[in-house]
Order: structure tokens, then sequence, then C-alpha cells
């Protein structure tokens, strides 16, 4: 009896060991703004499930997997040193509600748009669900879209008058038939009736 009680004490104590060292569905998550802020696509690539999905104020209508991914390389690429500052985690099973604030200078270009220099504050609040495997499935983030171009285009000539500039410039591309420069003028989730994309 004895070493029957042993060896179940021993067992609770393997599986404590283990779930102190196994990471929460918090963890995961702060892993995936860590990925994300670092701007590596390859890892990001293996945090999310391949049924991915991810609704905010700049895909309104959902992103798949390649299209989030790539737009998060755009805005590494347009905010080089771009941080989600997370102030609160909350889990629940396979759900996980973040809040937070993201941080950037845009030095570089952003959906084809001259980087602006202007530095962006923006609070935001996003639920995370996990699949069995512990991947992201989906996330659904909202923040003040309107605020967030304010800050970006502050001190910038008329808005509309650079609106006009950007689609002078698309249709120079589409002109020339740089597609690519012709798409990434585009939102992510824009349908294009000129090359066939979505």
């Amino acid at each position: 009896m004895k070493k029957l009680i042993f060896f179940a004490l021993s067992l609770l104590s393997s599986f404590s060991i283990l779930a102190n060292n196994y990471p929460t569905p918090g963890d995961i998550i702060r892993n995936y703004f860590s990925t994300v802020d670092g701007g590596n696509a390859a890892e990001l690539e293996k945090l999310l499930a391949d049924n991915f999905s991810a609704v905010t104020p700049l895909a309104p209508s959902g992103a798949n997997k390649q299209i989030w991914v790539a737009t998060m390389q755009g805005f590494k690429a347009a905010f080089p040193d771009m941080k989600h500052e997370i102030t609160s985690v909350v889990e629940n099973g396979f759900w996980v509600a973040v809040s937070g604030a993201f941080t950037g200078k845009n030095d570089g270009p952003m959906m084809g748009a001259p980087a602006t220099g202007n530095r962006v504050f923006a609070p935001f609040n996003a639920i995370f669900e996990l699949d069995k495997s512990w991947k992201v499935k989906s996330i659904n983030s909202q923040f003040d879209l309107k605020g967030f171009d304010a800050q970006l285009m502050a001190g910038l000539p008329n808005p509309a008058a650079f609106a006009e500039l950007n689609i002078r410039s698309m249709l120079a591309a589409a002109d020339k038939g740089d597609i690519e420069k012709f798409i990434s003028y585009w939102a992510p989730d824009g349908k294009n009736y000129f090359t066939g994309k979505e």
C-alpha cells in the first residue's frame, strides 16, 4: 500500500512539473505577438492553423492564413520598430482575450503609399481561438482605424490629394504592366477585377 501511495505521489509530482513547463494559451498568444513584431514570417506560419481566419478593421470580411502572413509582413516593412504592448490576458479553454497597444514609426511604404515618418499609437482588443493542436485558429481584433489613419497622415497634405496621388501611381503601374506594384495598393481583402486576384 505504501508503494502504491508513493507511486501515486510521484506521478502527481511529474504531472505538476510537466504542467509548469508546458506553455499556457496565454503564453502561445504572447509568442504570437513576439513573432509578428520580429517579422518572422516562417515562424508565424507555423503558429497559425491551416484553416485560420482573421477579422480586423483592416480586413472586415476576413483574411485567410496566406493573406494574414502577408499583411503582417507588410506592417513590419511599414513599421520596422513595431511593438505590441500587452496589458492584459484572459484565458478560457481554447479562447484567449488580449488588451494592449500597437506602437510604431512609419519608416517604410505601406500598401504602396510612401512612408510618412509619423509615429502611431493604437490601443486594441483581440480575441484568439486556438485549435486542439494549440495553433491559432482565429483572431477577431478591433482598434480605431480612423484614429490610426489620422496619426499616420498627421501633418501631410489633404488626404484626398494624397489618395489621388496613390490612385495615379496605381494606374501608372497598371499601364506599365507591373501587376505586383498594382495590387500592392489594394487592401488585403480587396477584390480587383483587373488581375483576377483576390
